[in-house]
């Protein structure tokens, strides 16, 4: 105490420099504990049921890594546990509005199998409806592109150009706040091929296995059949819980980089 009394700049800048360390702590591991949580929200919300394949070193989607084709999504069918496979094209492209430009995400699925592989996990419709068979040249679009990306608002029934081709806005999407969702115009897999001049590519590959159904031994089996059926092992398949896995590893290693980076404030202490 008496140390205390005759240091006082030297004891306050202890205690502030201790209490910022746990302070930072506590609120690092919240921060990500939060995002954590939130991760396995969407993973929830995308469905325990559903098996991502695509190539070796696909980042997602806009990223354009060739391996995957048609002949996998055949091969995948060809198993027959599966409610849907649909083969999924993700390309940044342009678009036009009156008179006004931007660039963003393409993502497009089979018309036919819209409302089973897109419709039941993405962000629910604000205005307007989804994409349903037989519907050509027309997009949903996601809140940011009706409301912030160009100078104008877009509402259902207004026409958008995809690189030069003209398209009708059927619906508008829900704000997610997640920007990728966002800022995304979804179309049908016919019309993104012909507007992207990419006649037989295949970003990813849905599948959505039935009911009753063991997820992981289903993968395996996909796997084996697509290096058979491939005579290669360039391709990825990912189930929801693999997907969490890695995910969650990483947030581990950025968790500990950040309780490390407040622990110096502790030291100094």
């Amino acid at each position: 105490f008496n140390s205390i009394l005759h240091r006082q700049l030297r004891s306050w800048l202890t205690i502030i420099g201790i209490i910022i360390g746990i302070a930072s702590i506590i609120a690092l591991i919240s921060l990500s504990q939060g995002l954590q949580n939130s991760i396995e929200a969407q993973f929830a919300q995308f469905g325990p049921d559903r098996i991502l394949v695509a190539a070796k070193n696909f980042q997602g989607p806009g990223t354009v890594v060739a391996g995957i084709t048609e002949k996998d999504v055949d091969t995948i069918k060809r198993i027959g546990v599966f409610r849907s496979v649909s083969p999924a094209l993700a390309r940044q492209a342009q678009f036009e509005y009156k008179d006004n430009i931007a660039f963003t995400l393409l993502f497009s699925l089979p018309a036919e199998d819209f409302l089973e592989s897109f419709a039941d996990f993405a962000p629910k419709l604000e205005a307007g409806r989804h994409i349903r068979k037989g519907d050509k040249d027309v997009v949903v679009i996601g809140h940011r592109v009706a409301n912030e990306m160009f100078d104008k608002e877009i509402r259902v029934n207004n026409k958008i150009g995809v690189n030069g081709q003209k398209f009708t806005v059927i619906g508008v999407l829900e704000e997610t706040g997640n920007r990728d969702e966002d800022t995304q115009i979804v179309t049908a897999l016919e019309a993104a091929r012909e507007v992207l001049d990419e006649a037989t590519a295949v970003d990813m590959i849905i599948a959505r296995v039935k009911a009753g159904q063991d997820i992981e031994q289903v993968a395996e089996k996909i796997e084996r059949e697509l290096e058979q059926a491939r005579n290669d092992e360039n391709f990825e398949v990912n189930t929801p819980k693999e997907i969490a896995e890695q995910i969650n590893q990483i947030l581990g290693v950025m968790q500990a980089v950040l309780v490390g980076i407040a622990a110096i404030s502790l030291l100094v202490g």
